[in-house]
């Protein structure tokens, strides 16, 4: 009890402090306006999305929980990787390993838009990105991306499967025929992370590198009673790449690549010494190509992208090499027929075809698997009245059969509605369908403790939302109500002979209130909030770790907020934020280190530490060419665990970026 009491003042202590900051300390700056036209530029946010409804709107237009995370606003907040913005900016829930969203080993990070674990789709400028239902957003260097597009709420019916909490799309910067030739070159050197990169824009091309170097935490004793699992990640860098290349007015040609190794050493800890009994190192590549047309005179739209994978596992000792490697190819067109000022039509169709390998020796493995799946789908806007306009959308999905699973029908409908109260503020509605089709790896684990299931159904839900929207220029605030209800959630059960197997069981539900504020005080600051509160719970026919058989449990923190303050004065701009995950779900490991299971009769004993980061960005631009940034994360130094296998955030650290541009 003293334990969260004390964790209760902690997350008041800094929301008071940071309040303080907000309100009272930075406009004590503010003693000359002659920057204030400037310093205003400044804050003008983008309020054009196109990811909600494949066409362009107004925010305040827009039937869904739309949110734009601006290039400045990841600059001025001290993010260096998407995963760290998204998750903070957005209140998403998360299924990650560290704060940056490293993939390590086979482990995928994975984001939880609506507290809905792998069911996020990722675009990068409207292309998949996923991998094995698993969020691919850092394949773009940071300094890459123009803007963030994201969309909370059911999303199949305009892009297939997986987007059944929500879409993010990665907008990246492209060549401009009217842009000079500019050049930028930075590094950062601190505590804990180091990078130097690049970046070039043309009026033809546009590339950037960027090589980083973290020291995760080490010697990870989870809150245990001297025992458990032990994990250490050493010699961790990243590679990543990203170009756009103009081959014509309308049609540009994309690349991008992404290395990650690390070394993995995992154990237990026996009497609170650690045994380290595995040690690997794994190489994991990641390659996106994408060809875009899109132009807005006649109204069409195609891409055509190359998305492939490869990760190599190399053992020291303690187990066997392994390979997973695979690709997607998706090809994506769509027509926008404006027949008058008040209907409009989109028609698109998409086809993608996927494949999977997996070498895995410690169970028996070695087989690949590719599927191929086709999809028509239609909106139709049409305006009643200057007030109002509804849109209807329709996706007819088919999936052929795979090795392992049979083929699969869907039919997706939505229907969205928008009210103008006035010029400054809107009400909508949104109800729609959206499913997640089975891992294509889903039924690759074979040998005696596995079992093949060919009847794995995806998992469907209907997604029903309603909100307010109000923009006046200095103000933009929304509030959103939702409720989401899924069936034939996928699970790990048994057969009859106690093997494994991959089953549909489970049914999932969640409901809240989404609130997002972004507020100019004056020419020189803004706050910005976002809050998320909700009840996500799952129900297993059969039972797992935290679940008793036939009975609901927690599935996802149920409150997640970002509250921040952004200050600019002249050469000097200063960002200071709190992020926070509170009330969170069920520990998969019991305090004496054993394995949790409400199935058979040993249920969690405690659930995952809250959740905050406090942190803090300071830039300074002596000259219009020089930028300097400090930035801190976790000034706190909380030991805070990133996940349900209570994996530790990295303690507190900083680093110094000095960036020059040419």
């Amino acid at each position: 009890m003293k334990k969260r009491d004390s964790e209760r003042k902690s997350v008041l202590m800094t929301a008071l402090i940071l309040g303080a900051l907000s309100v009272t300390a930075l406009p004590v700056f503010a003693e000359s306006v002659s920057d204030s036209t400037e310093n205003l530029n400044k804050f003008d946010l983008d309020t054009v999305v196109v990811t909600a409804t494949r066409t362009e709107k107004q925010l305040l237009d827009t039937p869904a929980n739309a949110q734009i995370i601006t290039k400045e606003q990841i600059t001025e907040q001290g993010y260096n990787s998407l995963f760290e913005a998204v998750t903070s900016m957005s209140q998403a829930g998360l299924m990650g390993w560290q704060e940056d969203g490293s993939d390590y080993s086979g482990m995928l990070t994975r984001m939880r838009l609506r507290g809905m674990d792998n069911g996020t789709l990722v675009l990068i400028d409207g292309h998949p990105a996923n991998f094995l239902n698993a969020s691919g957003l850092n394949n773009v260097p940071i300094d890459s991306v123009e803007k963030i597009e994201i969309v909370k709420g059911a999303g199949s019916v305009l892009y297939g499967p997986q987007a059944m909490g929500g879409v993010i799309n990665v907008i990246t910067k492209k060549p401009n025929a009217d842009e000079k030739t500019t050049a930028k070159v930075f590094g950062s050197l601190g505590n804990r992370y180091r990078d130097y990169g690049l970046m070039v824009n043309s009026d033809f091309i546009t590339i950037g590198g960027k090589k980083s170097f973290t020291e995760d935490f080490k010697d990870l004793l989870r809150p245990m009673q001297g025992g458990g699992p032990v994990l250490e990640i050493r010699d961790k860098k990243q590679d990543q790449l990203f170009g756009t290349v103009r081959l014509a007015k309308d049609l540009t040609l994309s690349a991008s690549h992404r290395k990650n190794t690390n070394r993995w050493l995992g154990g237990n800890f026996v009497a609170g010494k650690k045994n380290i009994t595995k040690d690997h190192k794994s190489d994991a590549t990641y390659n996106v190509y994408s060809l875009n047309y899109d132009n807005a005179k006649n109204g069409w739209k195609a891409g055509l992208s190359y998305n492939d994978m490869k990760m190599i596992q190399t053992y020291r000792f303690g187990g066997t090499n392994s390979l997973y490697k695979g690709h997607n190819i998706n090809f994506d067109v769509q027509k926008q027929i404006k027949f008058n000022e008040k209907d409009t039509l989109v028609l698109g169709g998409q086809i993608e075809r996927e494949y999977w390998k997996s070498v895995l020796p410690s169970s028996n493995t070695d087989t690949d698997s590719e599927r191929t799946s086709y999809s028509l789908f239609q909106s139709y806007d049409h305006k009643f009245s200057n007030s109002y306009n509804m849109i209807f959308g329709l996706r007819e999905y088919w999936m052929g059969s795979s090795k392992y699973l049979a083929s699969e029908r869907q039919l997706l409908p939505q229907i969205q509605g928008v009210y103008k109260l006035n010029d400054r503020s809107s009400m909508y509605f949104n109800v729609g369908k959206s499913f997640e089709m089975p891992q294509l790896s889903s039924n690759f684990y074979t040998g005696p403790k596995y079992a093949i299931n060919p009847n794995l159904k995806p998992q469907s839900s209907w997604s029903y939302e309603l909100g307010y929207k109000f923009d006046n220029d200095k103000t933009f605030f929304s509030a959103t109500i939702f409720y989401v209800d899924a069936t034939d959630k996928i699970l790990w059960g048994k057969t009859d002979d106690n093997k494994n197997v991959q089953i549909n069981a489970d049914k999932w539900r969640n409901y809240g209130i989404e609130l997002n504020l972004n507020q100019k005080l004056n020419d020189s600051q803004r706050v910005y909030f976002g809050a998320t509160l909700q009840n996500p719970k799952t129900k297993s026919d059969l039972g797992d770790y935290k679940t008793k058989p036939g009975a609901w449990s927690q599935d996802e923190a149920k409150v997640l907020f970002n509250l921040g303050t952004t200050y600019h004065k002249s050469k000097f701009t200063a960002d200071t934020h709190i992020t926070a995950i509170l009330k969170r779900e069920p520990s998969y490991y019991l305090y004496n280190g054993k394995s949790a299971s409400a199935k058979a009769g040993n249920p969690p004993d405690h659930n995952l530490k809250n959740k905050l980061d406090w942190s803090m960005t300071l830039t300074y631009s002596p000259t219009s060419k020089d930028t300097i940034r400090l930035v801190g994360h976790n000034l706190l130094n909380r030991k805070d665990v990133m996940n349900y296998d209570e994996y530790y955030v990295t303690p507190v650290n900083f680093y110094v970026t000095y960036e020059r541009s040419f």
